[in-house]
């Protein structure tokens, strides 16, 4: 990884940053003949600290950010293009059954899966395609809420990108997947740090889905940091909501792939979540407007009519919640609660992920909070 020492001492400097009551604004200024591959973390860190506590963020370069983030050729000799073992059908085929059997909660099938796999791949000369198999088995257990697992697996896969054909585009994924873990420990300026660190290895990708899941995974970060204010905060949502926006572009990037056209679905689900303002127990207790509310049923009407047919099981559940909480920020409480007893909590069991289970109970304990009703499960 990088080091300060390889950096010149004119690389890049700080400014000072002024603070009033409601914000601050920090400057970062980056001389273009100092900016090297290595020691670009500090900048970053600067940049991740002040999007973290919600300060306005100006940056003042020569040839914009990019230059920043620009690898260097002589570290990172491989094109961002899939190359190898990763250039063929196997690659589609491993990414594509392995989030099938993820999102339809078929464990004991995906285990089956990826362990022949990673047989049929470990003694391969190039390592590509073994290590594509550790990082779905990571994001099976990211899933899971088993980080653990996934962080050994992680760190398997990493070790063994340095040696890779496709050294950039599987460890862009490693940092990607190390971000996912991050948000869902709510370490959400060590996320931004991952996020950053696979944009950096991922600049030149072709690929959309990539660049997708890269954009989907930072808003939803701004989206989780704007969950934890004791207030509603319009410009972390408004950054939630353009970089879901983003992600919906790249995935069209991708509209052969099987899995870009489902990562719409999710897309979509999150910009509904935004805009309902749903997305956190605290977030329900902020209300919202009706134009948002509006903009919400836009994208469920455009799910119901477009993607519910294909939809993942997961996809499913999240819509249905989302139905409710329409319902809900419209005051029809009844209808919304029925939809989540009934619907929401059935499809939830039927995959049998207990996170998904806990989503759908944590909506109804919040309807009937709000209706007055006494719930037997809480000890209210």
């Amino acid at each position: 990884m990088d080091t300060d020492d390889d950096v010149s001492k004119e690389g890049a400097s700080t400014a000072s940053h002024s603070k009033n009551k409601h914000r601050c604004d920090t400057v970062i200024i980056v001389h273009k003949a100092g900016v090297v591959v290595a020691g670009r973390d500090n900048i970053i860190r600067g940049i991740i600290a002040a999007q973290v506590n919600g300060c306005s963020l100006h940056i003042n370069i020569d040839e914009s950010l990019a230059c920043v983030m620009k690898p260097n050729p002589k570290m990172f000799p491989n094109a961002l293009t899939r190359t190898g073992p990763c250039a063929g059908r196997a690659y589609a085929l491993i990414v594509n059954r392995s989030r099938k059997l993820t999102d339809a909660g078929l464990t004991q099938e995906f285990i089956q899966f990826t362990d022949r796999l990673a047989v049929q791949t470990k003694e391969k000369t190039h390592k590509d395609l073994y290590v594509l198999v550790l990082l779905q088995k990571a994001m099976f257990n990211i899933y899971a809420k088993n980080n653990e697992a996934a962080l050994e697996e992680l760190k398997a896969a990493e070790q063994l990108s340095e040696h890779c054909l496709n050294r950039n585009l599987l460890l862009g994924k490693c940092y990607t997947y190390e971000a996912y873990i991050r948000l869902y420990q709510e370490k959400y300026e060590e996320a931004l740090m991952y996020i950053e660190n696979a944009k950096y290895l991922l600049v030149n990708v072709v690929s959309g889905e990539e660049k997708a899941m890269i954009c989907y995974l930072t808003g939803y970060v701004y989206m989780k940091i704007a969950g934890k204010k004791e207030e509603p905060c319009q410009e972390l949502e408004d950054k939630a909501i353009e970089y879901f926006q983003l992600h919906d572009r790249h995935v069209k990037e991708d509209s052969e792939s099987e899995v870009a056209i489902k990562e719409m679905q999710y897309g979509i689900i999150k910009q509904a979540t935004v805009y309902l303002r749903t997305y956190t127990f605290t977030s329900f207790q902020f209300g919202t407007n009706d134009e948002s509310i509006e903009k919400a049923k836009e994208l469920l009407d455009f799910f119901e009519l477009h993607l519910w047919k294909d939809a993942t099981p997961a996809s499913k559940i999240h819509f249905t919640a989302l139905k409710a909480d329409y319902l809900y920020r419209r005051k029809c409480f009844e209808r919304s609660l029925h939809i989540l007893t009934t619907n929401g909590l059935t499809l939830a069991k039927d995959v049998g992920h207990k996170p998904m289970i806990d989503m759908v109970d944590e909506r109804i304990r919040i309807i009937e909070t709000s209706m007055g009703i006494k719930n037997e499960r809480y000890g209210q």
